[in-house]
């Protein structure tokens, strides 16, 4: 009995100190949120407060950290209208956050985070947007006035407006379009607030609320920044919608994927330059590209439900590539590229090549592919047709550099129709001045002909010729005269 008691005293001894152990890391300390104990080497760290509101223009405003480490705040690369007193520092401290003034018609907001060993903890910035007028947002120093004339005669019932090649922040960001009979009284027909173009010497097409019989119409537009007169391209009125046949398209999912090296890269940079929102860029496109090869949306094409959108970097002379089959397919577009072309261009140019080669890799996802004629290796009957008919897409939406001149050089090809890319696209686009559904029907012979060759094509498109030789003659000789 007296070993039993001396057992369990020594038992009590060691298991009493580890209980007490237990208890002390394992309780909830509320007098420290940032959840740590300093006193045995636990970092703490919080915020106070963890939101700072800013009117449009105003002063500094402070938030307390309070830490026993050393701390470093951190916020999006892209955020460039908050200033801070300290970015990095020791124990507690007092920051102030100083926003540039908003000139903005928009409401910016940010995310700081601040951090201590592992822990971290986000303070919100939020401002206001730039104060206009209740009454009527357009009575600024700042308006665009565009007058168009309707020469046309008729009721409009659509329009079309371009951006420009300026920075995205001289676009048009509100505006209301006036019809009038004398230039005297104007009426409201369409009213547009906090638009964006996703792209620079983008189209965009919009339907008009209100139409009414106008001899002459007026655009007034605001820019996004208070104290800008927004710039704007070429607006077109219709009296019929000219989308109305493609609204049904169903346009794929679109992801956009670039490494944060690679976005703030020169060709990084120069693609974000001028586009804004890559992916209503790719959607832009995948309709404009399927409108080329096909009737209408509800014809029979590849089902291209998604498409993931890579800029990328490598060294070689490849500027893009497609991969996958639908219904998911993937779009790589070269960052080093795109450097090395933008260098001296003008704006113009380098969209003109970046829509360019997206006309050509979305018809690789578009397009039907042609049976038992080959492999893609280079030559082959498959292979000719492949690229030349993505390049004559690309031809017809005129998205190559002095067309006319590089359609003669290269009908001088020994390979003729053979010879893929532009000599074959030229080719295949040409054929459109003999039936303006040529390109249709020559992508359409993929899917029906069970064996595809370019003699039986042509006969398919056009059936008094004898074979491609021919028609192949007839085109050197007309664009060589």
């Amino acid at each position: 009995m007296k070993k039993h008691f001396i057992y369990y005293l020594i038992f009590s001894v060691i298991l009493f100190p580890a209980i007490m152990s237990c208890s002390d890391s394992d309780g909830d300390d509320n007098d420290n949120p940032g959840g740590g104990d300093s006193n045995n080497g636990t970092s703490t760290l919080s915020l106070n407060p963890t939101t700072l509101e800013f009117a449009p223009k105003d002063d500094g405003k402070t938030f307390k950290i309070t830490t026993n480490g050393d701390w470093v705040i951190t916020m999006d690369a892209s955020v460039d209208w908050v200033k801070l007193s300290a970015l990095k520092g020791n124990g507690n401290a007092d920051v102030t956050v100083t926003p540039d003034e908003n000139e903005t018609f928009s409401v910016r907001s940010a995310v700081l985070t601040v951090k201590v060993s592992t822990i971290s903890r986000k303070l919100t910035v939020r401002q206001e947007a730039a104060p206009t007028d209740p009454d009527d947002p357009f009575s600024t120093d700042y308006l665009l006035l565009k007058n168009i004339p309707n020469s046309a005669g008729e009721q409009i019932v659509a329009y079309k407006m371009f951006s420009t090649g300026d920075a995205a922040t001289y676009d048009a960001y509100t505006w209301r379009l006036k019809g009038s009979n004398d230039g005297e009284e104007w009426t409201i027909v369409d009213e547009r607030a906090e638009q964006s173009f996703f792209a620079r010497y983008q189209e965009q097409f919009y339907i008009i609320e209100t139409p009414g019989e106008f001899t002459q119409y007026r655009l007034e537009a605001i820019a996004q920044y208070a104290k800008t007169t927004p710039r704007l391209g070429e607006v077109v009125l219709y009296s019929q919608n000219p989308v109305a046949a493609w609204e049904s398209f169903g346009y794929p999912v679109v992801e956009y994927i670039a490494e944060s090296a690679v976005a703030e890269s020169t060709g990084g940079k120069q693609f974000r330059s001028v586009v804004q929102d890559p992916v209503e860029f790719m959607k832009y496109h995948t309709q404009k590209v399927a409108e080329i090869l096909y009737y209408l949306p509800g014809d029979q094409m590849p089902a291209v439900s998604k498409v993931n959108y890579k800029l990328e970097s490598w060294t070689g002379s490849s500027v893009a590539d497609k991969s996958g089959a639908p219904p998911t397919i993937q779009i790589r577009f070269n960052a080093k590229y795109i450097g090395e072309f933008s260098g001296g261009k003008t704006v113009q140019a380098i969209v003109h090549e970046m829509r360019g080669v997206l006309y050509h890799e979305l018809t690789h996802g578009y397009q039907f592919e042609p049976k038992n004629c080959g492999s893609y290796d280079g030559s082959s009957v498959y292979w000719t047709f492949i690229e030349g008919l993505a390049d004559a897409v690309r031809a017809d939406a005129g998205l190559f550099d002095n067309q006319v001149q590089n359609r003669k050089d290269s009908s001088k090809d020994s390979k003729k129709w053979m010879a893929g890319y532009r000599t074959t696209g030229y080719f295949i686009q040409w054929m459109k001045t003999k039936d303006k559904d040529a390109i249709r029907k020559f992508n359409r012979t993929a899917k029906d002909l069970e064996t595809w060759t370019w003699d039986a094509a042509v006969k398919a498109v056009f059936p008094t010729y004898t074979g491609v030789e021919q028609l192949w003659n007839e085109y050197y000789k007309e664009i060589n005269k």
